[in-house]
This record gives structure tokens, sequence and C-alpha cells, in this order.
């Protein structure tokens, strides 16, 4: 038997039983942690095949009983293992879950034979086992086919246990107390066994009260799973035999549902005889017929009159718990009293059921359910739909989201629920597609595309034209949200060259009045709409070759006047418009939405632009004082947003107070303790600062911050933020030197900058380091030169002008192993190469480790051991000025594990391992050192036991001490370590 089975390119034919097959002898085999793979493997097949007939069920039923079998024969087998089993009741219950429990269970084996074991097997089970809860739902999946036998079950008991009946109701309630999805199975096995007719009499009235006690007691879960079984009972059971206990039990879904149950139990089962009936409840049928269909009339059951009908009081209560249910905020809840309502009603007279008022969501289901059986009467039709119509646009904020989505599908719903004929729904066709149509184009759910296309589209069409103009401008323009406001001047913008007359009319009437509302929503669409729709029209007096003026004629463009001079109120350039003004933009500047923050920075720039440039210095001091402090506030945001506009200002108000605006932007650019972990406000800082005006003290100061700007290493859970420290500090400092008088360039901060710049180069950041290489040779090369660059003559001729084309790993690092022979610049480039060789990426390695390592063993290939001895002497001066450092420590560690096993410095090793050695020694003994470097110690350690007597001896001495460690595994690392460096020491 074979599955065929679509797979994303091919198709492919699944041998289905050869997969359960599999399944159960890998997990005969859970030995280790490839076998456990290979059933998880499969299984993931299993139900990845099983999940692509969801769509059409009814394909599977051919092979429900091969695959049945060979799961319930893995299951009889008394030899296999626990687990094995476990395996194939997964398989039942996915299979149940695909195609439905009912259908399953009525190919499941339900011999005589089968209960005993099953109710053992059940029994023995430990329900409190989460895990296993497949298990348990499929050995109650199959219970409820078996307690469907028709012998009456005193038959089987035996007489060294308890009765078997008191065993299967005994396992049912244990369950119905669970968590899992296994109790759902319990209550409908339940429901089923307590129906029986040798059950009922001796069972069910003990059932209700001890179900009345879990009801005053126990867990909201508990309570859950008895009314879901009483829910059960209720259905299952014949009417006249349930009529005695219905008193007895009147107590969300689950008691929705018993309530409609309970109702349903005290009315008579009947057909309303005054209901509408169509004659095919097919759609394919419907659209096939070219004659109306004649409605049928329906015969009840009973032939009672309407009037002789009674209801019972009950009835009263049991409606009110199922109408209060509709307004409940669960979505099931309203569909299952949605239910109750159109079953109750069906057993109702004319008179009785024809009347009720519901909330939106709840009336929608209800009046869908009504329609689909044919209780919502042709002559109520007209009064529903304008119900249905407010329903298709509802929505309601709430909070900072809108509720009306359900609203709008249930109304959606109950226009689907197709069960009249064409003739009678024709007067309200047109209605009625109209707000289909609005509710399609113009849904929230809908963006972009829908408002500027699909409107557009359906708006060509004069029928709907209106009615999508309407909406937008009475809904859509005053919507809570910022967006749909925007995309609704901008669809009304466009729709204006459909109809421009109208819009003109729209526009003086409607649109205009509203611009000056106090409501902030209301006014804010209104005045989008309205510039959107005036722009437009001056399109089409373009187009027309008129005047605006013309165009819209003297009443509308005296209107539009008004109403800009109603919005501004006062004009903008009084003082006191202008500060509120600032005073709003200044605090948006500190907003932690960028897209506000860069447009209030634009804002505030223009804005003291145009009506500050020519105030007294008194006020612009004012003025410059509203935003310095600022820029060292304790709100990251506010750093940001103050930061950036100073970087922006017009020069007339920064000139001012220059120096003390440079030297807060410095401040704000310094790590400290409460700042650590403010990378973007350092970064804003460093991108506003400028140089031009100031003496060489101030900017020497700005060259210093850039500087320190290198040594941003901030990490948080992204990782190395400060690299866009870093990052900016490079640019900024291009700009700085390019714009700078090359007088007041000191020698020490050039070379300072271009030793950093250096170390970016060779470092683990990839951006950072494929862009160094441009802004190093930007230094190189820029006109005017920059004084005091050390060997110039040898960097042009290593580095070529900008722009370089470096894209890849190998051409960076035989570019920065030139540059390494430069005295001058060995260090800063070793100090970079030192945090890549030394990090944990491979590739990163790799890639760094091979050049460095070709570079060493050409030196001594060459007998250079002069430049060898420099090359290593800057490695120790590397690991002297990081002693304790946290960041860096790691890395040097790691680094020279890699260059002395290597076997690159073994000529000159001997003479820096005392060096090396005291360095070690002078780090770890500094403070409580971490579990991974002192495991990177161990490893120098034994390197040094290579060096002279000296070292050999002290080194020694601390391997020793670390094979006494607190640590267990630095002591296991060590004796390791020792055992393999033994045979050659």
């Amino acid at each position: 038997m074979t599955l065929e089975v679509a797979d994303e390119c091919t198709e492919k034919e699944i041998d289905v039983e050869k997969l359960i097959d599999e399944l159960r002898t890998s997990a005969q085999h859970q030995t280790n942690q490839t076998d456990i793979r290979l059933v998880e493997r499969n299984w993931q097949r299993f139900s990845f095949i099983l999940d692509q007939y969801q769509e059409q069920l009814h394909l599977i039923d051919s092979h429900l009983d091969g695959l049945l079998t060979k799961i319930i024969n893995i299951i009889r087998e008394e030899v296999l293992d626990y687990e094995v089993k476990h395996v194939a009741f997964r398989c039942l219950y996915f299979i149940s879950k695909v195609r439905g429990y009912k259908v399953v269970a009525r190919h499941l084996p339900h011999e005589t034979a089968d209960l005993e074991p099953l109710l053992h097997y059940l029994e023995n089970q430990d329900h409190g086992v989460q895990l296993k809860w497949e298990t348990h739902y499929s050995l109650f999946l199959w219970l409820s086919i078996v307690v469907k036998i028709p012998f009456h079950l005193q038959r089987f008991d035996t007489s060294t246990s308890e009765p078997i009946m008191e065993r299967i109701l005994n396992v049912c309630k244990k369950y119905l107390a669970g968590t899992t999805k296994a109790q759902d199975m319990a209550f409908y096995v339940s429901a089923i066994y307590l129906t029986r007719p040798d059950v009922k009499d001796s069972y069910l009235p003990g059932f209700i009260n001890w179900a009345h006690e879990v009801l005053t007691k126990d867990s909201a879960q508990f309570k859950k799973g008895v009314l879901s079984t009483l829910a059960g009972v209720f259905k299952h059971g014949q009417r006249e035999q349930m009529m005695e206990h219905a008193h007895a039990v009147l107590l969300k879904k689950p008691l929705v549902k018993l309530t409609q149950r309970i109702g349903l139990i005290f009315l008579k089962p009947r057909v309303a005889s005054w209901r509408y009936q169509r004659g095919s409840r097919s759609l394919a049928a419907n659209l096939q017929q070219s004659q109306p269909v004649e409605t049928k009339a329906a015969i009840s059951v009973n032939d009672e009159d309407d009037h002789d009908y009674d209801v019972p009081e009950e009835i009263e209560e049991v409606l009110n718990e199922i109408l209060q249910a509709l307004r409940d905020k669960n979505r099931e809840v309203q569909y299952s009293a949605a239910k109750g309502i159109g079953r109750l009603t069906s057993r109702l007279s004319k008179n009785f059921a024809d009347q009720s008022d519901m909330a939106w969501h709840g009336g929608c289901l209800a009046l869908a359910e009504l329609a689909r059986r044919g209780l919502l009467l042709p002559q109520r039709l007209s009064s529903v739909l304008s119900f249905v119509e407010q329903a298709m646009l509802y929505d309601e904020l709430r909070g900072n989201f809108s509720v009306g989505s359900a609203v709008r599908d249930a109304a959606c719903y109950l226009c689907w629920a197709r069960s009249y004929d064409p003739s009678l729904l024709q007067p309200f066709v047109h209605q009625l597609a109209k707000a289909l149509v609005i509710t399609t184009v113009f849904d929230l759910r809908l963006r972009k595309n829908a408002y500027l296309q699909l409107s557009l589209f359906v708006a060509q069409y004069e029928e709907y034209r209106p009615q999508l103009i309407q909406h937008l401008v009475d809904r859509k323009a005053i919507h809570w949200d910022t967006v749909i406001r925007q995309l609704t001047s901008q669809a009304l913008h466009q729709m204006t060259f459909l109809d421009p007359e109208s819009m003109k009319l729209i526009l003086s009437t409607q649109i205009l009045p509203r611009c000056t509302n106090p409501e902030l929503y209301l006014r804010h669409g209104s005045i989008l709409a309205s510039g959107k729709v005036i722009s437009a029209l001056c399109q089409v007096a373009k187009d027309h070759q008129r005047r605006l003026p013309d165009e819209l004629g003297d009443a509308a463009m005296e209107s539009i006047t008004q109403t800009c001079i109603d919005i501004l109120e006062e004009r903008f350039w009084r003082n006191a418009v202008v500060d509120r003004w600032l005073k709003a933009l200044r605090e948006c500047l500190a907003s932690a939405d960028s897209n506000v923050q860069q447009s209030a920075i634009s804002a505030v720039t223009a804005l003291i632009g145009e009506y500050f440039r020519h105030q007294p210095v008194e006020k612009l001091t004012a003025l410059l004082n509203h935003f310095l402090p600022e820029v060292t506030s304790n709100n990251q945001q506010a750093r940001v947003g103050n930061a950036l506009a100073l970087g922006s200002m017009p020069r007339f108000l920064l000139t001012v107070s220059l120096q003390k605006v440079i030297q807060l932007l410095c401040t704000c650019a310094l790590i400290t303790d409460k700042t650590l972990q403010w990378a973007e406000s350092r970064k804003k800082c460093s991108d506003s600062s400028f140089a031009r005006g100031v003496d060489q003290v101030t900017l020497a100061g700005i060259f210093r911050t850039f500087i320190d700007g290198f040594e941003d290493y901030t990490v948080d859970s992204r990782g190395d933020i400060g690299a866009i420290v870093r990052e900016s500090a490079m640019y900024s400092i291009q700009v700085l030197t390019n714009t700078s008088q090359p007088d007041l360039l000191e020698a020490d901060l050039i070379r300072s900058v271009l030793h950093a710049v250096a170390k970016q180069s060779t470092e683990q950041i990839r951006r950072n380091r494929l862009l160094a290489p441009n802004f190093f040779s930007s230094l190189v090369y820029c006109d005017p030169t920059i004084p005091h660059i050390e060997q110039l003559e040898e960097l042009r001729s290593i580095i070529p002008p900008p722009p370089l084309d470096i894209s890849t790993e190998k051409e960076c690092f035989d570019l920065w192993m030139k540059v390494m022979r430069l005295d001058t610049y060995r260090k800063a480039v070793i100090t970079g190469l030192v945090s890549s060789i030394g990090s944990l990426t491979d590739s990163l390695v790799k890639s760094y480790s091979a050049p460095f390592m070709s570079y060493l063993r050409q030196l001594v290939a060459e007998n250079k051991l002069d430049e060898l001895n420099l090359v290593t002497r800057d490695i120790l001066n590397v690991f002297q000025e990081n002693l304790n450092s946290v960041r860096l420590m790691p890395y040097i560690f790691n680094f020279l594990d890699h260059l002395l096993s290597s076997g690159c410095l073994d000529s000159v090793f001997k003479s820096m391992s005392r060096s090396l050695l005291t360095l070690i020694r002078t780090e770890m003994t500094n403070g409580g050192k971490p579990l991974k470097l002192l495991i990177s110690s161990v490893d120098l350690y034994c390197h040094l036991l290579r060096g002279d007597q000296v070292t050999f001896d002290k080194s020694i001495i601390h391997l020793l001490n670390l094979l006494v460690n607190r640590f267990p595994r630095v002591r296991k690392i060590t004796a390791v370590r020792d055992a393999a460096d033994s045979d050659r020491y």
C-alpha cells in the first residue's frame, strides 16, 4: 500500500507501511543518539505525508484499514518494549488528528476479547506522565468503539477483580482531571459509556452527584472535563431517558454546550413548520439552475400547531445563558452559543423564535446559523441587511489595536450562508455588493497595494466609485491609525482624477469643515486629505490649461483660504508660536522612534535657520542652552537626538558658544560606568563633531576623542556594538584631517590615528577590517599632504591610492603583512592580529594565521633573526600593555598558543621565554581568573618547558600547582598535557 506525496520539487511514492516498520525498528534500538535522531526523522516524514491529506480527508479512507491493522499488530505484541508501542500510539493519534477520531474509531477492531486487555493496559498507565499523552489518547479512542459492544458488561466480570463497569468508569474519571489532549477523549468515552442501556440506570445518577461535588470543589481543568462529559451525555442519550436528569444538572465553551443540550431535552424534536427552506443546499446546483427554486414547505414531525406548542419555563433560563455567552470574549464560546441559538430556535414556535437582540460578533454568528438552517425568514432580510452593513465596517479601537476583524469576518460569514432563492435577494444585491467590495478593498489587514492599486481599479466602475470615495472620507480619513490616514489621502488623490466634479463638492462640504475640528485624528486626516485632493485638482486645472481659482470657483477658493487661516490661527513668525513649535520638536528629539527623531532634527534645523538668523546673541545663547544639557542627559535617546541636532545646527547659532558645544559633544562620546552600553549615543556624538574655526588645543581634544573611540569594544546581547563607534571614528577622522589646517595637526596625534586605523585593518569585525584600508589610504594620499606621517614614501609604495579593491581576507592580509615590515606600524598590525588569530572562529584563525606564520618562517629562512626579535619584542609589549585586560587577555593567550605550536619562533624562543613566563605569572596571580584563562595557561606553561633551565623549573612548579587546582576540569587537562609532554622532557 502506497501513498503519493508531493515534496516541493518532485513527486515520490512513499510506502507508509514500510515507514511504520522503520519507526518500530528504530524505536526498538534507541540506544544512542543516532537511533534517536532516526526515530525523529522517520516520525517527521510520517507526519509530513499525512499532513498532505488535511484538505481532502476522504482520500485516506481507502488506506485506513491497512494502516490501522499494522499499528494494532504492533500494540498487541506482548514482547515489544513500551517505547515501541508508544511510537505506534503516536502514529494512531496522528491519523485520528488528520482524518477525525470518529471515522478512525469505526475502523478499529471491536471484538469482545479486546475489552479486558485494553482496559488492563489503560489502568496500568500513569496519567501524570504527560509526555505519553498520545498513548492515553489512543487507548481511549480504541475504548470508545469497544464499549459499544452489544452485550451486557456484567457478562465480562470475574470473581478475582472489581466489576468491569466500575473499572471503566473509574479510569474515565481519573483522566477527566488531566490537562492533556487525552482528557477530550476521556469525556467522549464517558458520555458514550454512561448512556449505555445497562449503565445509565446504575451509574448515571451517581456520576451526576459526583459531578456536582467536582464543580463545587475542584480545579477549572477538572470542571471542564466533567462539564464536557455531561454535555456529551445529554447529546448521546435518548430524550425520554434524560428528562429525569435534566433538572438536576442545570449549571464558558463546555458549559454553553451543556446548557444548549439541556434546553434541547426540554423541547420536543420537531422541524419548524414556519422556516424558510430552499429546494437545494448545493452551491453548484444553485448556479446551474436557470429558474428560481420552488420553496418547499417543511413538515413538522409532530402535527402540533404553533399556537398550541407549550414552551417550558426552563427554556427562558437556557436562552438567557446562551444569549449572555454571545457577548463572551472567547470566540469559540460565541460560536458555540450561536449554534445553540440555531438549534433551539428550530424547535420553537414562530412567535417565540423570531426575536432577539445580540452583540455584534455573536449576533452575526447567530444570524448566520439561523440563515443556514432556514430560520431567518425572508421578510426579515431588509432589517438584517442594515445590521450586516454596519458589521462589515465595524472597527473599534481598544488600547493601541483594533478589535473589529472578528466582527467583519462573522458578517462576511453571514453573507456566505447561502440559503435563499436568488429572487428574494435581488432587491438587496446592489446594496450588499457595495458593502462587500468596500470590506474587501479597505479591510484593515490590507495595506498599500489595496489602497493605491486595487481601490483605483474598482473605482473605475461608476457603480462602486461613490461608495468607495464616501467610505474613505467618512471612515478611513479619520481613522485612529496614522498609516491608514496617509494611505487614504493618497487614494483620494488618485480618485480625484476619476471624478473631479464630485471631489470638489466633497472637499468643500465634508473635508474642509473638519480641518479645524478639535479631535486630533479627525483634524489630521482631514488636513492630509485636503492637501492631496487640492494637489490633484491643481493637476486637473493644469491639464485643462486653467488657473486653480477658475477650476474650483470663487466659493471653493474662499473656503480653502479661510480654512488655512483657521488652522494657523496665528502667524508663524510670532514668537509665541515659534517657541511652542521648538518645545514640541525638542520633545521629539528624545523619541525612541528613529523616524520621528530624524524628522524632528530636520524640522528644528530649518525652523532655527528661518526664524533666528538675525536674533541677538542673548536670544541665541538662551536657545542653545535648551539643547546643550540634553547632550549629557541620563536618557540615551535624548543624547542621540540632541547630539545630531547640534551637528546639523546653522553655524550662526554654534559660534555663540562653539567651545562649550565641542566640549559637551566630546564628553558625550566618552565611556562611563553609567553609559557603558550606550554605543549608539557615542556614535552620534562622533558623527556630530566638527572642527572648523577651532584652535589647536580644541582640535587636539577632538582628535583624542576620536582616538578613544577606536578603543570602544562594548559588548551586549547583540555582540560587539562598539564596532559602530569605531567605524564612526574612522569616518570622522577622515573628515577632520581633510578639513583642518595642516599646521594645527600635531605629530603624536597623527601617529596615534594611523596606528589605530592599522589595528582596525587586522581585527575581527569584517566590515571594519575592509573599510579601514580605504581610510588609511585616504590619509596617506590626502591632498594637501597630512604632515608628520612617518615612512610616508614606503607606505605609498605598498598601499595604492583609494579606493582600494579589497574584497577577500587574503588580499587584506597580504597588504598588511607588507606594512608590518615597517618598524613604525609593526606593533599596531600585531595588536590587531592578536584578536584575530586568538579568536574562536576557525575560519578567521586560518585566514589570518597562515600569512602571519608564513612571514615569520620567511624571516627564519632568510636568517633575519634581528627582525624576528623585533616581532617578538612587539608581541611581548602588547602582552604587557594589556595585562589584566578582561577583553583582550583570552585572545593573547590563544594567539601565543597558536604561535608557539607552529614552531615559527623556535630559533628565538629561549631568549624570550623568561620574559614571557614573567608576564604570564603576573597575569595569573592578579586576582581570580576565569576558567577558560586557567585552561589556556596550561598550554602556555607546557610550551615554556622548551625554554631555558630557569624557565623550565618555574613552569614545572606552576603546572604542579594546577594539578591541585580547585576546578576538576583544570586538573584533568593539566594531567593530560603533562602526560603528552613527558616523553619530550
